[in-house]
């Protein structure tokens, strides 16, 4: 498995080449691990191939997904927003050992990501591919939000 680590030691750019717009845009959902991880592989591969300039890795904290439910519950608990908190400070260490870093913000995605990208005509988002109802609503506004490419791929 490529890694973001062999793509860097291999010579291929980790950081935006002069007068290069190719972004790729890896977006951290619910899979927030580095190893094992088929979007940190194929990012590594479309990084190695020259085929984007940069790579950025992204979490976005959705306040929907911290919500009080109609019905008086906290859509998420404390200890699995402890988890969460964990799970992404982990994932930021690990990109770190990688010589990579993520980006961590709080808002709705189809707000947050179209910022990442302005001024990159030339983009792709990867994600893993999501299967509830909520999270595909999201992935359909994120499009609507004119991202350019968009792949997202089976958990």
């Amino acid at each position: 498995m490529a890694s973001l680590a062999a793509s860097v030691a291999s010579g291929a750019p980790a950081v935006r080449q002069p007068g290069s717009t190719r972004r790729l845009l890896l977006w951290f959902r619910n899979d927030l691990r580095v190893h094992d991880n088929y979007t940190v592989s194929e990012a590594a591969r479309l990084i190695k191939s020259r085929q984007f300039a940069e790579v950025l890795p992204v979490y976005v904290f959705d306040p929907r997904n911290f919500i009080i439910t109609p019905f008086g519950n906290p859509k998420t608990g404390g200890h699995r927003a402890q988890f969460l908190l964990e799970s992404v400070a982990d994932l930021k260490q690990q990109l770190r050992k990688l010589g990579s870093d993520l980006a961590v913000t709080v808002g709705k995605p189809e707000h947050i990501l179209p910022g990442l990208l302005m001024g990159c005509p030339s983009s792709l988002v990867l994600t893993m591919e999501e299967s509830t109802s909520e999270e595909k609503t999201v992935d359909a506004a994120v499009g609507v939000a004119g991202l350019g490419e968009w792949e997202s791929r089976p958990a």
